[in-house]
């Protein structure tokens, strides 16, 4: 059962990685249809709930039947990351709106703003499933993934 959690967590963590991914280099284009373009495929893959009512929960199932504290540990700081990917796409969502709604034209500034957080929730993403997937390998040794060689 818990192998299960494990491959759907894991699943999960891959695919919005890969989605992420793949927002960062598509559309190539910098300005505000593209961005609004990459919202409405997030909107469309419906990203945002995967993320607060699959992956959220089953985090944190993982992470109270951890064997030690510092598998839990592991867990929670994947966990902590899923939470600030989904604070950074509200911003980008909230930005984007902003920039629909004015008038006058869009600064290169604040375009170059929602190219670096396209970056930012790429590497969040990307942090967040290395740090799933060491917490994973350290229970499945059942070793504590931080202590010193020879103990465990």
């Amino acid at each position: 059962m818990r192998r299960t959690l494990w491959v759907l967590a894991a699943l999960f963590v891959t695919l919005q990685t890969g989605f992420f991914l793949t927002i960062l280099f598509w559309p190539g284009a910098g300005d505000l249809p593209a961005a609004i373009l990459r919202l409405r495929l997030w909107q469309g893959l419906q990203v945002a709930p995967g993320q607060l009512f699959f992956c959220a929960p089953l985090l944190l199932w993982l992470g109270s039947g951890a064997p030690n504290w510092q598998v839990r540990l592991l867990i929670g700081s994947s966990f902590a990351l899923l939470a600030a990917l989904v604070f950074t796409t509200a911003i980008d969502v909230h930005l984007v709106t902003t920039l629909r709604q004015q008038a006058g034209g869009v600064a290169p500034p604040a375009l170059q703003f929602l190219t670096l957080l396209r970056l930012a929730e790429f590497a969040l993403a990307l942090v967040g499933a290395l740090i799933l997937r060491l917490a994973w390998r350290a229970e499945y040794l059942r070793t504590a993934p931080l202590a010193p060689a020879g103990q465990g």
